[in-house]
């Protein structure tokens, strides 16, 4: 394993830090994204074209879960990120914890009206 580390960092160590940062919390966007489609993909097959209201409940909860899923990965990723201290992991974690629980309280108070909403 010492020997793998070593010739990444002969071969990426001209790369700046805050570029590695950058790449770190790029990939947990798109890895969170990637898990959201399939995750998406697979319940919509599931539950088959049987049953609109789901499917349309589905289609408008997509882009607030992503955003939720997206921040949810930032702030799992920030920590291991190397960058500078004015986005240090308590205060980054904080701002997305209070951006997580607005989007889950406001979707929740939002449910009754697409429930009612026809497809």
């Amino acid at each position: 394993m010492d020997a793998i580390l070593s010739r990444f960092e002969q071969i990426f160590g001209w790369v700046p830090l805050w570029m590695v940062g950058l790449g770190l919390v790029a990939g947990a966007i798109a890895a969170a994204l990637l898990v959201q489609s399939m995750a998406a993909r697979l319940i919509r097959r599931a539950v088959g074209p049987n049953r609109p209201a789901v499917r349309a409940f589905l289609k408008k909860i997509a882009g607030p879960l992503r955003l939720a899923l997206c921040l949810a990965a930032v702030a799992l990723v920030l920590p291991l990120a190397p960058l500078n201290d004015l986005t240090s992991p308590p205060r980054v974690t904080s701002g997305t914890f209070v951006s997580m629980s607005k989007i889950i309280f406001w979707r929740a108070s939002m449910s009754p009206r697409y429930a009612s909403s026809s497809a």
